[in-house]
């Protein structure tokens, strides 16, 4: 509460008396009296209890007080000359609503008594008024005037609470708003995105089985909502894993991972019908636990024929190293079994059996190259599964030199193989490997067309669990945007190109599980890296 400091004569010649200011937990009353002696007698009895007080002999005065101080009590006479107690309680009860107001008059009236009542002043005195009473009654008014303080203070701290409540609930609202908008745009972009996918797309339930969602692909292949998938993809009436066949949603809810796998679909008869790749993805709860699956069909029946007849162009364009090297390697063989056998037979009663073991020897070892030759014939045969088996890579590429050394030196390229280390065992199907290497070489001559000294480098390293191939040229190297659609079916920057020969070269590969990776730059030449495990997986 402000402090009113006055001298004893200022507060003489103004009418009103105003005490130091005590701590702040002293009750403050002010004290409103014509008369000087009351206004005097009653300081006396609430300073001695401990109350600070003040004093004005009009209403004018108390008004000025009141507006410079805080009073926890007012206590007025009723008469005031011109203006009296009950105009004050009027006033107060406008500006200071929480002020409690005592009334004391030696000249009481229904009149005043009524007024008092009707605008709730907190007690009515008659004079003379003893100190027990004046004290206890200023006592409870303090009290009271705390109460109405606090409860006006709670009030107030409940409006703002409100105020602010009700500002979050509304800033909340709208950006729940905001987020539903953005929720419902976003779910009818992805409906849209899912209904314009072209093969089949489900959410399946992981528990049951149950499709919750299917675009209108998968209502074209009769795949709707509230039936199992094991009943509408396989026409089962039991999961599949229940029946000993692979079920991608259990594979995803088991491992927690996004599966692929490859289904071939038979008639009734049981003969081969349309292929189909299934992509399994997985939707977790808050938990963890997989909720969902995301199931996405692709039909591939197409696409395979287009590789077959994609691998029997790339036959034929290979076809060409074959046979050259084949009347190369089968002439020098068959030509020197045919002198061997000339030999023997001119001499065979003159020869040692030590001479004749010999002349066997070397034509059973140029008959052995000749079934080596024959083996990779069999390389052409496009619809073979891969025969795996472990290889030393290094006799491989030996052999393999061997056939197709003659053409490229006949080109003009010189041809290296160089192998560091030991132990190149790696596990492939020999038959596969040699056509990859042919699409390579192939693709490193084309490349050599326009070099000054063209060259192929083919390089064999132990790496990490595998061995690691790479055929090396000088030539014109490749942009990255030509690097970008390497493995692009079709794409091709030949004239005579198809555009086959290294999506197949992949796809042999991983039927081994290997892997291709290309490296070039425009003039540097080009690096391919084949990387094939030493064990069987």
């Amino acid at each position: 509460m402000p402090a009113i400091t006055q001298t004893a004569m200022e507060s003489m010649k103004t009418g009103m008396s105003v005490s130091a200011s005590p701590p702040a937990s002293t009750p403050y009353v002010l004290i409103v009296d014509d008369d000087s002696g009351v206004r005097e007698a009653f300081k006396r009895i609430l300073t001695s209890a401990g109350y600070k007080v003040d004093t004005a002999d009009s209403h004018a005065n108390a008004k000025a007080l009141l507006n410079s101080a805080g009073y926890d009590v007012i206590l007025s006479d009723i008469f005031l000359g011109d203006e009296d107690g009950i105009s004050l309680l009027a006033s107060c009860r406008e500006e200071f609503p929480d002020i409690p107001v005592i009334l004391a008059t030696g000249m009481p009236s229904l009149e005043t008594a009524s007024a008092a009542v009707r605008l709730n002043a907190y007690d009515y005195l008659l004079k003379p008024v003893s100190k027990d009473r004046l004290r206890h009654v200023v006592n409870k008014a303090v009290e009271v005037g705390k109460l109405k303080a606090e409860k006006r203070r709670i009030e107030l701290e409940n409006l703002r609470y409100q105020q602010d409540l009700e500002a979050l609930v509304a800033e909340r609202t709208r950006e729940l708003t905001e987020t539903s908008l953005r929720l419902r745009e976003k779910n009818a972009f992805l409906n849209n995105v899912i209904e314009s996918l072209q093969h089949p797309f489900m959410v399946i339930d992981a528990e049951d089985y149950t499709v919750e969602i299917a675009n209108a692909a998968a209502h074209r292949k009769r795949r709707a909502p509230g039936n199992a998938c094991f009943s509408i993809n396989r026409g089962f009436t039991q999961p599949c894993g229940q029946l000993g066949c692979h079920c991608p949603v259990e594979a995803v809810v088991r491992t927690h991972r996004s599966i692929h796998t490859e289904y071939q679909h038979l008639d009734e008869s049981g003969h081969p019908m349309e292929h189909e790749e299934v992509h399994a993805f997985p939707l977790f709860d808050d938990d963890g636990h997989v909720r969902q699956v995301i199931h996405y069909r692709l039909d591939t029946t197409h696409r395979r024929r287009l590789e077959a007849v994609a691998e029997a162009a790339n036959l034929m364009e290979n076809v060409g190293f074959i046979f050259s090297g084949i009347r190369h390697e089968i002439g020098n063989p068959i030509n020197s079994i045919k002198m061997a056998l000339s030999v023997l037979s001119s001499n065979m009663e003159r020869y040692p059996i030590e001479t004749i073991r010999e002349f066997v020897n070397r034509s059973m070892g140029e008959i052995s190259r000749v079934e080596y030759l024959l083996r990779s014939l069999k390389n052409f045969s496009m619809y073979e599964t891969p025969e795996v088996e472990r290889v030393d890579m290094v006799s491989f590429m030996r052999q393999f030199y061997s056939l197709v050394e003659k053409d490229f030196s006949g080109k003009g390229i010189a041809v290296t193989v160089d192998a560091t280390g030991r132990n190149t065992m790696a596990c492939f199907d020999p038959r596969m490997l040699h056509q990859v290497m042919l699409n390579l070489m192939t693709n490193a001559a084309d490349a050599l067309k326009d070099s000054a000294e063209p060259r192929i480098d083919i390089t064999i390293r132990r790496s990490a669990g595998c061995v690691q191939v790479q055929v090396i040229d000088n030539g014109r190297g490749m942009t990255e945007k030509e690097q970008r659609n390497l493995f692009r079916p079709f794409y091709t920057s030949k004239a005579q190109g198809t555009g086959l020969g290294l999506v197949i070269v992949r796809k042999m590969l991983s039927l081994m599980n290997g892997t291709v990776g290309i490296s070039s730059s425009p003039g540097a030449g080009t690096t391919v890296t084949l990387q094939l495990p030493n064990e069987q997986k």
